[in-house]
Protein backbone atom coordinates (compact mmCIF):
# COMPACT_ATOMS: atom_id res chain seq x y z
CA UNK A 1 0.00 0.00 0.00
CA UNK A 2 1.18 3.84 -0.41
CA UNK A 3 0.74 6.66 -2.60
CA UNK A 4 2.62 7.20 -5.84
CA UNK A 5 2.60 11.03 -6.88
CA UNK A 6 2.88 11.80 -10.61
CA UNK A 7 5.50 14.00 -10.93
CA UNK A 8 5.16 14.67 -15.03
CA UNK A 9 1.98 14.36 -18.03
CA UNK A 10 2.39 11.07 -19.29
CA UNK A 11 1.74 10.95 -22.70
CA UNK A 12 -1.47 10.71 -24.53
CA UNK A 13 -2.72 10.70 -20.17
CA UNK A 14 -0.68 7.38 -19.77
CA UNK A 15 1.81 7.44 -17.18
CA UNK A 16 4.26 4.81 -16.16
CA UNK A 17 3.81 3.71 -12.58
CA UNK A 18 6.23 1.65 -11.06
CA UNK A 19 4.15 -0.11 -8.10
CA UNK A 20 6.89 -0.94 -5.43
CA UNK A 21 5.73 -4.37 -3.77
CA UNK A 22 7.06 -4.70 -0.20
CA UNK A 23 6.98 -8.70 0.10
CA UNK A 24 8.80 -11.73 -2.44
CA UNK A 25 5.64 -13.60 -2.39
CA UNK A 26 4.59 -15.04 -5.74
CA UNK A 27 1.05 -15.44 -6.80
CA UNK A 28 -1.87 -13.09 -7.14
CA UNK A 29 -2.31 -9.32 -5.67
CA UNK A 30 -4.98 -7.23 -6.24
CA UNK A 31 -3.71 -3.82 -7.39
CA UNK A 32 -6.46 -0.29 -7.03
CA UNK A 33 -5.55 2.75 -8.36
CA UNK A 34 -7.60 5.70 -7.25
CA UNK A 35 -7.92 9.00 -8.85
CA UNK A 36 -10.09 11.45 -8.42
CA UNK A 37 -12.28 9.87 -6.45
CA UNK A 38 -12.50 6.80 -9.12
CA UNK A 39 -11.39 3.88 -8.07
CA UNK A 40 -9.67 0.63 -10.34
CA UNK A 41 -8.49 -2.56 -9.56
CA UNK A 42 -6.48 -5.22 -11.25
CA UNK A 43 -5.03 -8.54 -10.68
CA UNK A 44 -1.34 -8.80 -11.32
CA UNK A 45 0.55 -12.39 -11.20
CA UNK A 46 3.64 -12.01 -9.73
CA UNK A 47 5.66 -14.96 -11.43
CA UNK A 48 8.04 -17.47 -9.98
CA UNK A 49 11.41 -16.94 -11.22
CA UNK A 50 12.38 -20.61 -9.61
CA UNK A 51 9.47 -22.48 -11.68
CA UNK A 52 12.43 -25.34 -12.79
CA UNK A 53 10.97 -26.31 -9.13
CA UNK A 54 7.63 -28.08 -8.26
CA UNK A 55 7.03 -24.86 -6.04
CA UNK A 56 7.90 -21.10 -5.60
CA UNK A 57 7.49 -22.25 -1.79
CA UNK A 58 10.31 -21.05 -0.32
CA UNK A 59 10.31 -23.23 3.02
CA UNK A 60 8.95 -26.36 1.15
CA UNK A 61 11.79 -26.41 -1.01
CA UNK A 62 14.09 -26.35 1.65
CA UNK A 63 12.23 -29.07 4.03
CA UNK A 64 12.06 -31.38 0.95
CA UNK A 65 15.59 -30.86 0.79
CA UNK A 66 16.43 -31.50 4.39
CA UNK A 67 15.43 -35.09 3.47
CA UNK A 68 17.71 -35.68 0.43
CA UNK A 69 20.76 -33.88 2.03
CA UNK A 70 20.25 -33.02 5.77
CA UNK A 71 24.12 -31.73 6.08
CA UNK A 72 23.77 -29.12 3.46
CA UNK A 73 20.25 -27.80 4.58
CA UNK A 74 20.36 -27.22 8.13
CA UNK A 75 19.32 -24.49 9.79
CA UNK A 76 22.33 -23.36 10.61
CA UNK A 77 23.30 -23.15 7.17
CA UNK A 78 20.27 -21.50 6.09
CA UNK A 79 19.05 -19.34 8.90
CA UNK A 80 21.29 -16.30 8.19
CA UNK A 81 20.48 -15.85 4.37
CA UNK A 82 17.47 -13.65 2.74
CA UNK A 83 15.13 -15.11 0.70
CA UNK A 84 16.64 -14.03 -2.27
CA UNK A 85 20.30 -15.72 -1.07
CA UNK A 86 18.61 -19.08 -0.24
CA UNK A 87 16.89 -19.51 -3.67
CA UNK A 88 20.43 -18.69 -4.73
CA UNK A 89 21.89 -21.29 -2.77
CA UNK A 90 19.31 -23.96 -3.90
CA UNK A 91 19.63 -23.04 -7.53
CA UNK A 92 23.27 -23.36 -7.26
CA UNK A 93 23.32 -26.34 -5.30
CA UNK A 94 21.27 -27.90 -8.20
CA UNK A 95 23.85 -27.09 -10.46
CA UNK A 96 26.80 -28.71 -8.76
CA UNK A 97 24.79 -32.35 -8.43
CA UNK A 98 23.55 -31.87 -12.15
CA UNK A 99 24.71 -35.39 -14.02
CA UNK A 100 25.07 -33.78 -16.65
CA UNK A 101 25.96 -30.42 -16.77
CA UNK A 102 26.27 -30.17 -20.86
CA UNK A 103 22.78 -30.52 -21.37
CA UNK A 104 19.51 -28.40 -20.50
CA UNK A 105 17.88 -30.39 -18.17
CA UNK A 106 19.25 -31.56 -14.52
CA UNK A 107 18.39 -35.09 -14.27
CA UNK A 108 18.32 -35.30 -10.20
CA UNK A 109 16.19 -32.39 -10.44
CA UNK A 110 13.88 -33.07 -12.65
CA UNK A 111 13.60 -37.14 -10.67
CA UNK A 112 13.10 -34.90 -7.70
CA UNK A 113 10.46 -32.86 -8.84
CA UNK A 114 8.35 -35.48 -10.79
CA UNK A 115 8.35 -37.38 -7.18
CA UNK A 116 7.98 -34.67 -5.05
CA UNK A 117 4.68 -33.88 -7.53
CA UNK A 118 3.71 -37.85 -7.23
CA UNK A 119 3.31 -37.61 -3.30
CA UNK A 120 1.35 -34.24 -3.26
CA UNK A 121 -0.98 -35.42 -6.07
CA UNK A 122 -1.17 -38.69 -4.35
CA UNK A 123 -0.65 -38.63 -0.63
CA UNK A 124 -2.29 -35.22 0.56
CA UNK A 125 -4.90 -36.32 2.66
CA UNK A 126 -4.56 -34.58 5.86
CA UNK A 127 -1.46 -32.07 4.69
CA UNK A 128 0.72 -31.96 1.86
CA UNK A 129 1.81 -34.78 1.00
CA UNK A 130 5.94 -34.11 0.84
CA UNK A 131 4.85 -33.53 5.05
CA UNK A 132 3.73 -37.78 5.61
CA UNK A 133 5.81 -40.30 6.05
CA UNK A 134 5.01 -42.62 2.87
CA UNK A 135 5.68 -39.04 1.02
CA UNK A 136 9.39 -38.53 2.81
CA UNK A 137 10.08 -42.20 1.67
CA UNK A 138 8.82 -41.88 -1.82
CA UNK A 139 10.70 -38.57 -2.02
CA UNK A 140 14.18 -40.43 -0.56
CA UNK A 141 14.26 -44.28 -2.44
CA UNK A 142 11.28 -43.65 -5.52
CA UNK A 143 8.68 -45.45 -6.35
CA UNK A 144 9.02 -49.02 -4.13
CA UNK A 145 9.95 -52.15 -6.40
CA UNK A 146 6.39 -53.19 -5.21
CA UNK A 147 3.74 -52.90 -2.70
CA UNK A 148 1.56 -55.01 -0.59
CA UNK A 149 -1.67 -54.40 1.55
CA UNK A 150 -3.43 -55.84 4.24
CA UNK A 151 -5.59 -55.46 6.80
CA UNK A 152 -5.14 -57.14 10.64
CA UNK A 153 -7.26 -58.85 12.64
CA UNK A 154 -8.55 -55.45 14.30
CA UNK A 155 -9.16 -53.73 11.04
CA UNK A 156 -6.46 -51.66 10.95
CA UNK A 157 -5.41 -51.08 6.77
CA UNK A 158 -1.31 -51.30 6.09
CA UNK A 159 0.87 -50.82 3.34
CA UNK A 160 3.99 -52.73 2.97
CA UNK A 161 6.65 -51.11 0.35
CA UNK A 162 9.53 -53.01 -0.86
CA UNK A 163 12.38 -51.99 -2.35
CA UNK A 164 15.30 -53.27 -4.57
CA UNK A 165 18.42 -52.61 -2.30
CA UNK A 166 16.46 -54.39 0.58
CA UNK A 167 14.53 -52.00 2.21
CA UNK A 168 11.27 -52.80 3.54
CA UNK A 169 8.44 -49.83 4.92
CA UNK A 170 5.17 -50.81 7.01
CA UNK A 171 2.85 -47.75 7.12
CA UNK A 172 -0.95 -47.97 8.76
CA UNK A 173 -3.74 -46.04 8.17
CA UNK A 174 -3.97 -45.42 12.43
CA UNK A 175 -7.22 -42.75 11.16
CA UNK A 176 -8.64 -45.00 8.71
CA UNK A 177 -8.90 -41.67 6.19
CA UNK A 178 -6.31 -42.96 3.83
CA UNK A 179 -3.38 -41.68 5.99
CA UNK A 180 -0.79 -43.93 6.39
CA UNK A 181 1.97 -42.95 8.92
CA UNK A 182 5.56 -44.93 9.18
CA UNK A 183 4.94 -48.58 11.55
CA UNK A 184 8.52 -50.39 10.89
CA UNK A 185 11.12 -50.12 8.53
CA UNK A 186 13.30 -53.25 7.93
CA UNK A 187 16.74 -53.05 6.12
Amino acid sequence: SGKINLSSVGSNNIYYLPIPFQTNKMGLHEIFVSYNDITFSTLVYQNNSHSHYWTSDLDEMINVMYYLFPQDFSNSKMKDKNEEKKWHYIDSYWKKKDPTPNTLENELLFQLNKRVKYVNNNFSILMSGWKTDRGKIYIIYGPPEYSESYKDEFGNSYQKWFYQNGKQFIFIDRTISGDYSLFREFH
